[in-house]
Parts: C-alpha cells; structure tokens; sequence
C-alpha cells in the first residue's frame, strides 16, 4: 500500500535501487518485462543454483559453526553442493543420496578455467553474459571427492537413527545400513538420475541408424559396427 501511494518517479527510483541489490551470482535477465515501467527482473540461472545456495548458507551461517561438524547434504543428488564445499570451504560434508555421485561437470570446468587463464578473467565477472562463477573460487587440485552415504532419508532411516540414538546396541544399526544400502544399489540407474539419461540417448542412436540401414534394404543383415561405405 505504500508503494502504491508514491508517485511514478519515486517508485521507478526505489525499482532501481533494489535491482542493484543482487549478489554476485544473480544478473540481470535480457528479457523486459511488459508492464509499464519495462523493469528488469533478477534472477539466477538454473545451472548456476548450486553456487547460490552456496552463498546463501555462507551468509547466514559462520565459518566456525560449518566446521564444527559434518554437514549434511540430504538429497544432495550429484553432490555438487558437498563438492564445493570440500574443495572450495575445507568443510566435511558428506551427501545422503542413494543416487551415485558425479562431479564430473564441475571438474572439466575448473580444469579448463585453469587452462585457459585470459577467458576466464573474461568470465569472472558477474553481469558477463559468460560469467563462470568457479572463476570467483580459486579451486586448485588434487581435487577431494566429496563423501557419499547412499541411503534414502526415509521413515526407516529416521526410525533407525532414533533408536540408534536410545539403544547403544550397534547390531540393529548394522542391519538397517546393509539393508538400505543394498536397497540404493538394486535401484541403481532406476531414480531419474542423470547418468543412465546418456546411455538410453546413445542407445536410441543406435537403434535408429539400424532402422534407416533396415529401410535401405529390408532384406539384407547389417553390422552395427560398419559405416555408412559398407551399405
């Protein structure tokens, strides 16, 4: 109601200061908005959400109080969250997923940032088009993998932590880690994770060029492995 009561001019000054509030890993979205005033809306890449939650936890809780256990990445998926904070903070956090994890993306990035010093000078900056927010990190290797409990934080999973914590027995314990941890391998690739994504795609791949060589001649067996020279 208060905004509402300021006339255009003061309201488009407040709409500019706010923009400007933004942390650096936020920018400036190229796509105006329609209303009257076509304001700017500030948003964070979807790629970039890691390091946003990064910052967020960062800033709202001290150093000291991030070291002074092991954090817990719950449904960390990919562990890249764990990864930064390994590598990046010194802090042990270890991810509770029963999805295998993969750093691999985050890697490849940072081994070729390093590489490749002038482009990422280029992408350091936050409102670059290009911005890189690894460039910001200074992550140098032996890079650490980040820890990984496979276990699916569950009502058993919390039931058992329960007991474990009333009971100073460790069989009961020992128990439900076999059987959890049995129960993520046997779902292995069967969770939506990103990995067995590129194995269906290539599979499709094949089974197309199979289809197209069967089209051709119907009546003539073909190997996968000839290419298109042999038809």
């Amino acid at each position: 109601s208060v905004c509402a009561n300021k006339n255009g001019e003061a309201a488009r000054e407040e709409h500019n200061s706010l923009s400007k509030r933004r942390s650096m890993f936020s920018f400036e979205s190229k796509n105006q908005t329609q209303h009257e005033h076509q304001s700017q809306q500030v948003v964070t890449p979807r790629r970039y959400r890691v390091f946003t939650l990064r910052e967020f936890i960062l800033q709202h809780y001290t150093a000291e109080y991030l070291m002074s256990g092991p954090i817990l990445d719950i449904a960390g998926g990919k562990g890249d969250l764990s990864w930064l904070f390994t590598n990046a903070d010194r802090f042990d956090s270890i991810v509770i997923d029963p999805r295998v994890t993969d750093h691999t993306k985050l890697t490849r990035t940072n081994d070729w940032l390093f590489d490749h010093p002038i482009e990422a000078t280029e992408r350091s900056e936050p409102l670059s088009d290009q911005f890189q927010p690894l460039t910001r990190l200074n992550i140098q290797k032996p890079y650490l993998p980040a820890k990984h409990i496979r276990l699916f934080m569950d009502q058993e999973c919390v039931d058992s932590i329960l007991k474990r914590k009333e009971n100073s027995n460790d069989r009961l314990w020992c128990e439900y880690f076999k059987r959890a941890t049995e129960r993520a391998e046997e779902l292995e690739g069967k969770l939506g994770h990103h990995q067995p994504k590129k194995k269906k795609k290539k599979e499709g791949k094949e089974n197309t060029t199979k289809r197209m060589k069967t089209e051709i001649n119907p009546n003539k067996k073909y190997d996968n492995n000839l290419d298109n020279n042999n038809l």
